[in-house]
């Protein structure tokens, strides 16, 4: 029941206009920089996959204007649907539906849904970060020029709608308030309604309301389904104790290094979730193998999304990889070569996870001084990764620079202060030398 009203909020908003507004104000805020094409997809996909939480929805809904204006601009069509793809993928990621897991997180875990999303938060940031820097290295590599200003829409004429954006603060406003999940929704879909009877354009008329509960009866239905599979294979993995005992697996195949047992977590989430809607893929991962995580000691809410964030990494990952090859279709490129850089773009889904659970701060866990610390690392720590993969930081890399963002990645996230502090010299290190090149250069 919770779903629902968030997935129906979703259909409202974009009966409403939401999607042109969110797009509008994504291109008038990003689309004059370097770049500024791909990044007002990533920005535009983020705002949407939000509320929407389906990878392919999100694609379909967002990539028919992305797509076009990305290749328009000079990056290739692959490339252009791997943005998309990418981009559209986070919203699973991102509070408040998270593809609609966050609630039955909140049930698996006892942990409340507020601060469920709070937890999701900053590393949802951080992969959207990834690809931001991902698109910006792209566009200098491949000399895009930022769009003229007489091509894009004007914030001031964007902002005239920010009304759209008073249903989404409603609900983050109640949700940080402890309300009901469902209520959150509920009063947020009132708003959405209310402003769409009361705007001047695109007036939120009957047959619009029709199709926007035909369009949540057609979206609810597969998630309905696969929750109610997932709880019986669940209730099966109860009875027969197999849960425990693929988790004891883990634990003994490891040896209980925690580092293996994260290795061997992450293989078997991504196999077990291949193909399987978001819902149902946690609730199977949280059951099968989120436990063992919990048993040698990484607190509740990482061991969790941890599973879930390699659970539903094969939206972008061949050989499923449906956000990825529905963006194919929509940029008329190659499905496997748009797979594959998706899955360069959004390297940073494999490895937030390894780092918020070795630095619990980064989902909430510990005082105010380790969690900052955990977010200031953790930023270093994915600009040094998305610059060893496109092989480009302030110039193009020398053998040095990869060496030594190779060298950064891990000792920026074991939980070691000296470690850490000598990962951010050898940071500091290579993008001087990156600097000099630059310099040089422009000479």
């Amino acid at each position: 029941s919770i779903i629902f009203y968030f997935v129906l909020l979703g259909s409202f908003l974009a009966a409403a206009g939401a999607l042109t507004f969110f797009n509008d104000l994504a291109s008038s805020l990003t689309a004059r920089r370097v770049g500024g094409q791909a990044k007002a997809s990533v920005v535009a996909s983020g705002f949407v996959a939000m509320i929407s939480g389906s990878a392919v929805a999100n694609v379909v809904m967002t990539g028919t204007v992305t797509i076009p204006m990305m290749k328009k601009a000079g990056f290739p069509n692959y490339y252009a649907g791997a943005v998309e793809a990418v981009a559209s993928s986070g919203g699973q990621l991102a509070p408040p539906v998270m593809g609609a897991a966050a609630f039955i997180m909140a049930m698996y875990t006892g942990i409340q849904y507020r601060d469920i999303c709070l937890s999701a938060a900053i590393p949802a940031f951080l992969f959207y970060l990834s690809i931001y820097i991902a698109v910006h290295n792209e566009a200098i590599k491949q000399k895009i020029k930022p769009l003229a200003a007489i091509q894009l829409p004007k914030l001031k004429d964007s902002l005239t709608k920010f009304y759209y954006l008073i249903p989404i603060g409603i609900l983050v406003y109640l949700i940080l308030g402890y309300y009901p999940p469902a209520l959150c929704a509920f009063y947020s879909l009132l708003a959405v309604v209310a402003i769409g009877f009361i705007k001047k354009t695109e007036r939120l008329n009957l047959s619009r309301i029709v199709e926007a509960i035909k369009k949540n009866a057609t979206s609810i239905a597969p998630v309905s389904c696969a929750c109610a599979v997932a709880g019986i294979v669940v209730g099966v993995l109860t009875m027969t104790g197999l849960g425990l005992i693929i988790s004891s697996a883990i634990i003994d195949l490891s040896g209980g290094d925690k580092l293996i047992i994260l290795l061997f977590t992450a293989l078997t989430s991504i196999i077990l979730g291949m193909g399987l809607p978001t819902s149902a893929c946690y609730i199977i991962l949280a059951v099968l193998v989120a436990p063992a995580l919990v048993k040698v000691g990484f607190p509740v809410i990482a061991a969790h999304l941890f599973v879930f964030y390699f659970g539903i990494i094969s939206a972008i990952t061949p050989p499923v990889a449906l956000a990825a090859y529905a963006a194919a279709g929509l940029a008329n490129s190659d499905p496997s070569k748009t797979g594959f850089y998706a899955v360069k773009i959004g390297i940073a889904k494999f490895l937030v996870p390894f780092i918020f659970c070795y630095n619990p701060g980064l989902v909430g866990v510990g005082g105010v001084g380790e969690m900052i610390s955990a977010i200031f690392f953790a930023i270093v720590c994915i600009f040094a990764l998305q610059f060893l993969v496109s092989d480009y930081a302030l110039a193009k890399n020398g053998l040095i620079e990869s060496i030594l963002f190779c060298l950064e990645i891990p000792l920026l996230i074991i939980p070691n202060p000296t470690l850490k502090f000598v990962g951010l010299s050898l940071f500091l290190i290579s993008m001087a030398i990156s600097y000099v090149k630059r310099r040089r250069d422009f000479r």
